[in-house]
């Protein structure tokens, strides 16, 4: 069952304007991003998709193979292809309307279709456990990651990634570890969280080696222990987010002593230049603060 959603005011006052009639293309925009980011209503990415196509009128089949020549292209980034994308269309189009035209791209890119999904839920039901994995994939990135048309959410996907966990699917265990640590933004239950991650990690510690560790850092399900959350990331092999990690354990000041020397040494390990300035930059604050 999904939580239940306050509808606000301010939304209520929006969708009055925007079903008179006379409402401006700002007023359907609007519309458009309340139902996709639950702003005073519940999520709804469909709900979003026919705000948006009433922003923009009827060009949006014309429009849309054209911004995909800027977001396929992958010499650019997100940013950089939304504004070559406004740029192009803005002799045509008003701000509102050319904002609505990338939302629905967005939308309708990450749609997975009914039938699809229709295909998964038998396989599922028939035993498949690589429909089963897929099925709680999408289910747990709903309205996130993905639109689905038929939508379960996050209690949905953690079904059927149990259930490919229970025919040993190794690949399911770290969706579940994260699921159970975070589900709905409400219910939290740790000690399975703990217990999902420990069999990713058992299973695969060269990818699900940071939720695992995490447990040691915070505590709750074991006895927190800094030790060993340094030690499983010694040990992840792991030379780009890893050593970030570490440098930031020891600069923070937050779970240990800082060390700032040894938290230079950590941030120079580093493969990814960017972390590494990151780093260097919280070192030289931490200088600088004395």
């Amino acid at each position: 069952m999904q939580p239940e959603h306050r509808i606000t005011e301010e939304f209520e006052h929006l969708r009055r304007r925007a079903l008179t009639g006379n409402a401006n293309t700002n007023t359907y925009y609007q519309m458009g991003l309340a139902y996709q980011y639950g702003r005073g209503t519940e999520r709804n990415r469909r709900l979003a998709a026919r705000w948006f196509e009433k922003c923009i009128g009827l060009t949006k089949q014309n429009v849309l193979p054209y911004l995909e020549d800027y977001f396929e292209n992958t010499d650019l980034s997100s940013e950089t292809a939304q504004n070559t994308a406004r740029e192009a269309l803005q002799e045509e189009f008003d701000s509102d309307q050319i904002n609505a035209h990338i939302k629905l791209f967005d939308i309708e890119d990450n749609t997975i279709s009914l039938l699809d999904i229709s295909k998964l839920v038998v396989a599922a039901h028939d035993g498949d456990v690589e429909a089963q994995y897929q099925l709680g994939l999408y289910f747990l990135g709903a309205d996130n990651t993905y639109f689905l048309p038929v939508y379960g959410g996050e209690n949905e996907g953690l079904h059927w990634m149990l259930q490919a966990a229970e025919q040993g699917y190794s690949k399911a265990y770290s969706p579940i570890a994260e699921g159970y640590g975070y589900i709905a933004g409400v219910a939290i239950d740790i000690n399975a969280a703990f217990h999902w991650a420990e069999k990713a990690y058992v299973a695969d510690p060269t990818s699900a080696w940071q939720n695992f560790a995490n447990h040691y850092l915070i505590g709750g399900a074991v006895e927190k222990d800094v030790q060993k959350y340094i030690d499983i990331l010694l040990e992840s092999g792991d030379l780009e987010i890893a050593p970030y990690l570490l440098g930031q354990l020891f600069i923070s000041g937050r779970y240990i002593e800082v060390d700032a020397e040894r938290a230079a040494h950590y941030f120079a390990q580093c493969q990814s230049q960017n972390l590494r300035e990151l780093g260097d930059e919280d070192i030289k604050r931490y200088y600088d603060a004395l």
